[in-house]
């Protein structure tokens, strides 16, 4: 939860019928944090979920408005910005991911279909955004390096091209131009995982409730092949056969590491690259498993909160 919405959900609750009780009972679900604060999760599920009901507690009570933000916005992250509201879409949410899965598309906008105030925003950007230590730009400078960096991975029309324009990305994030395949370091696209990141990733699949914790026998087959390097051939292959959906997740990483996640501009490029060179390796195992796929996505969502640190 935000500043303030700890309380403000606390006082709402108490002012309901029997709320005493309602308000109780969500103190009792928090882990009080500075913010506060974390909803406890016993089991891996939330402790205001009503599991045999598959619905939340606080909701039912108190409404939609009852909610914090997250909760309220989840797969959705919501900024406001000069140019209006913006939502990302988080990939560790399973129906998002089986979504972007099922039809990868390019990169584009769409308007939003629900009430801007149903979901409100988790952050605002002004005019000034951080390009680098020390250094700003406006926000007119930020969009249209967004919007170009976008435009060199539309173009990356094969492998080759797309592991060009990562490698782009992370030597070069602060000027959007096309890199010669014959240029790209391998190396870093084909980075190893680190143990941190296969454990998050692991612990993300094993809560699917669809395959739930045969996940974590599944994936055990796998750690050496993250852990290890990615040979340059292999990681072509994966991205040729999976191209779309490659193509597709790299600029959403890149709309939800600029905007989304408050990273310098730079940092933000280089994280994204870091993130989509990631996504043929989790592939690799997908054999053209529509359930597959979906999980290489939250493999890789998850991999981001393994090791945040690694991937800035």
């Amino acid at each position: 939860m935000q500043p303030g919405e700890f309380d403000g959900i606390r006082t709402r609750l108490a002012g309901l019928d029997g709320g005493e009780l309602h308000a109780e009972a969500f103190v009792a679900a928090v882990h009080v944090q500075r913010p506060p604060g974390v909803f406890r999760q016993p089991g891996g599920d939330c402790a205001l979920l009503d599991r045999p009901a598959a619905r939340c507690r606080l909701q039912r009570t108190a409404g939609l408005d009852g909610l914090p933000a997250s909760c309220r916005n989840f797969p959705r992250s919501v900024v406001r910005t000069p140019d209006g509201d913006e939502a990302a879409f988080s990939l560790a949410c399973p129906t998002a991911a089986a979504i972007v899965a099922a039809h990868p598309a390019a990169f584009g906008w769409a308007p939003a279909r629900w009430p801007t105030d149903a979901y409100p925003p988790h952050r605002v950007v002004h005019d000034r955004v951080q390009a680098a230590r020390g250094a700003d730009w406006n926000w007119l400078e930020f969009r249209d390096l967004r919007e170009a960096w976008w435009q060199v991975i539309a173009q990356a029309n094969s492998a080759e091209r797309l592991a060009a324009a990562l490698a782009g990305m992370m030597r070069n994030p602060l000027r959007a131009a096309p890199a010669a395949p014959e240029a790209v370091p391998w190396d870093a696209l084909g980075a190893a995982w680190s143990p941190s990141q296969v454990r998050a990733v692991t612990e993300g699949l094993a809560r699917l409730p669809d395959t739930g914790v045969d996940h974590r026998g599944r994936q055990r087959a796998r750690w050496a092949a993250w852990m290890g390097p990615s040979p340059a051939r292999a990681w072509i292959d994966a991205a040729q056969a999976w191209a779309p959906l490659v193509a597709c997740h790299t600029g959403l990483v890149l709309q939800q590491a600029f905007v989304h996640d408050e990273l310098p501009v730079g940092a933000a490029v280089v994280r994204a690259a870091r993130l989509a060179a990631a996504l043929p390796r989790a592939l690799a195992f997908a054999m053209g498993d529509p359930q597959a796929e979906r999980d290489a996505l939250i493999a890789v969502a998850h991999l981001a909160r393994g090791d945040a640190a690694a991937l800035r």
